[in-house]
């Protein structure tokens, strides 16, 4: 009877020894695997925020400087009809010859009435400074005060341009400072004091009795012979700066975003939300942006973009503030899925390994029971670790999708923002030339609007073909060889059509190409592949191999003397080199070192594709530190 009870132990403590051993090695993979899907969770919603927060920082910095550049243009264009009239009449100024004052008076009424934005127009000249002739002047109101100065101002109203006459001359040396802490005659003192073009901040003005209207004034000093005589100066309407901002800041965040245009004092110029408080100091009505300005840019409530505006004399500030939650929404539903695909794949985690652990006691009972049923409960086993294994597998894969979504969205959001922006623009331009249709088209108003119709298209166009050229990058990953068209060519028409290419880089650049064409060889072979490799190449020189100094890429075109048949293209730069780390990987999908600064990594992955699986040649690169980088392609003449 011992015999068989010692053989029952054995079995039986064999068996709680296999059973622990089960259960121990499970947990630790059920713990590990938990752990490991909970850091790649946290790792795509890290991603994710920080790739939308890039993005929208992106976004409201490109709109900023849209709207900076658009106030710029109208502020410019106010200077226009002061910059003539200055000139024109510092010219025609003196004792010999000088230009009659009449005749300069309808001069100026002409430049006004061609120029639709700017209210009124004026000349203030000092005593005699003009013609000398104050006295022979002092009883003509209509171009001269009491005491004969050559003072003009013309004003637009709603029944037409009026003189309005200046029988004091002395308002233009009026210091008195107003409730804004502005010289009631800033206009005229400053460019006196400077003899520099000035901008005024906002003040009210009197053109008609008891009717102030608050303006921005622009003057010229007028100078002879070194010598300030006067000045000519424009208005332009606050209302106009407001509509004009209104219209480009209604599609930011559709139009739940609060736009300011702030003078150096905290002063209101235009805006979107304070509308009924321009020329006030933002610190006294009552709102919360200036507080909003003294903290972090971006809170939980808001997220706020200061964009300094320079100008002449002033230094004004665009603040764009949106609400934190019009921006993260999206970042909340995808922080969502993600928990709930987590949670999945920890659910089935768990279960996948109970049914392990269950299947795996059998097998330990089977096996103490009978051997010869071991080796299949194992085979099960192993086919059930492998299933669980690439399940694994495809959980990560999902996950490195995941942020090459979110690398993928914020390159196309910029270009796509960008062209949305100058097409809404468009559109409401073409809402004001339909009404200037309605009211009688003037011929400024048809230049205005085929400017303005012009430029935006090119913003569109330009932004649109960035977002394609994109698109087509990550498409090109996979090479598709039969999708492209083999014909005969010359290698310099390849090479002309790159430098076309790459024209408008390379101004904007301090680097600069130098071809050197050994053999002009006539090829049988894919042009669009080849160009492509090459503008691959130049850009990725032109961003990762050169520091703040200028730098030369040089691209050398051969015929092989060791293979008759092919050619030998050398792009060669004289950069800071490749690391041996880097160089190991650099023809791998999605490598980068630039992915902070807009970097997708795929421009080599595509050229490596296209040389050996389009050209059928190859490359090679050779790279010494602080001594540039050499690509070496090899393709045949002709491609079978």
């Amino acid at each position: 009877m011992m015999l068989p009870l010692t053989g029952q132990m054995i079995k039986f403590r064999v068996l709680v020894w296999v059973a622990v051993f089960i259960i121990s090695s499970l947990g630790l993979l059920i713990f590990f695997a938990l752990d490991q899907s909970q850091r790649n969770a946290n790792k795509v919603i890290k991603m994710a925020e920080l790739s939308i927060g890039g993005h929208v920082n992106d976004q409201l910095q490109a709109t900023a400087q849209a709207l900076n550049e658009e106030i710029k243009t109208l502020l410019q264009q106010g200077f226009e009809p002061p910059l003539v009239v200055s000139s024109i009449l510092a010219s025609a100024s003196g004792w010999e010859f000088p230009m009659q004052r009449r005749d300069a008076r309808d001069m100026l009424r002409s430049v006004l009435a061609a120029h639709s934005n700017v209210e009124s127009i004026y000349v203030h000249f000092e005593p005699n400074a003009f013609d000398g002739l104050d006295s022979f002047y002092r009883l003509d109101p209509q171009t001269s005060s009491q005491q004969g100065t050559f003072e003009l101002y013309w004003v637009r109203e709603d029944d037409g341009i009026v003189f309005v006459p200046t029988p004091d001359p002395s308002i233009k040396y009026d210091s008195t400072i107003d409730r804004y802490g502005l010289r009631k005659a800033e206009w005229y003192l400053c460019p006196f004091e400077t003899q520099q073009p000035c901008v005024t901040d906002p003040y009210y003005w009197e053109t008609v009795p008891g009717i102030p209207v608050l303006m921005v004034s622009l003057t010229f000093p007028i100078i002879k012979d070194e010598q300030f005589i006067g000045i000519a100066g424009a208005d332009i309407n606050v209302s106009t700066l407001q509509k004009k901002l209104l219209v480009l800041s209604s599609p930011i965040f559709d139009g739940d975003a609060q736009v300011t245009l702030l003078t150096q004092n905290n002063r209101i110029i235009a805006s979107n939300y304070f509308d009924t408080s321009l020329g006030e100091f933002i610190d006294v009505i009552g709102e919360g942006l200036f507080t909003d300005l003294e903290k972090e840019p971006n809170s939980n409530e808001f997220i706020i973009l200061n964009m300094p505006l320079f100008f002449a004399n002033v230094h004004w500030t665009l603040v764009i503030k949106v609400p934190s939650e019009n921006v993260y929404g999206s970042v909340v539903e995808l922080i969502d899925r993600i928990h709930d695909n987590h949670l999945n794949t920890q659910i089935k985690l768990v279960i996948a390994a109970v049914i392990i652990m269950i299947v795996s006691l059998l097998i330990g009972v089977s096996f103490v029971r009978s051997r010869e049923n071991i080796t299949q409960q194992l085979n099960d086993t192993l086919v059930t670790l492998k299933k669980t294994q690439e399940e694994l597998i495809q959980s990560e894969k999902l996950a490195s999708l995941g942020e090459l979504v979110a690398g993928v969205a914020h390159e196309l959001n910029t270009p796509i923002g960008n062209a949305v922006m100058a097409a809404s623009t468009l559109k409401s331009d073409v809402k004001t030339f339909n009404q200037d249709i309605e009211q009688g088209l003037k011929r400024s108003s048809l230049n205005q609007f085929v400017s303005n119709a012009d430029e935006a298209s090119l913003i569109i166009l330009r932004n649109l073909e960035k977002a394609s050229a994109l698109i087509t990058g990550f498409k090109q990953v996979a090479v598709d060889q039969t999708s492209m068209n083999k014909r005969q060519f010359c290698i310099t028409e390849v090479l002309d059509e790159v430098m076309l290419m790459l024209n408008p880089t390379l101004k904007r650049s301090i680097h600069h190409v130098e071809i050197d064409i050994i053999d002009k060889v006539v090829m049988n072979s894919y042009p669009g592949p080849l160009g492509q490799v090459l503008i691959n190449l130049v850009q990725n020189a032109l961003v990762h191999a050169f520091d703040e100094t200028p730098g030369v890429i040089k691209i050398r075109i051969e015929e092989s003397k060791i293979h008759p048949g092919m050619i030998n293209i050398l792009v060669n730069d004289n950069g800071k080199g490749i690391s041996d780390n880097h160089l190991k990987r650099i023809f791998d999908p999605f490598f980068t070192t630039n992915m902070g600064g807009g970097g997708t990594g795929l421009g080599l992955s595509v050229v490596h594709n296209s040389v050996v699986g389009i050209l059928a040649g190859k490359i090679d690169v050779t790279s010494q530190r602080q001594q540039g980088s050499t690509f070496t392609i090899s393709i045949p003449i002709k491609v079978v």
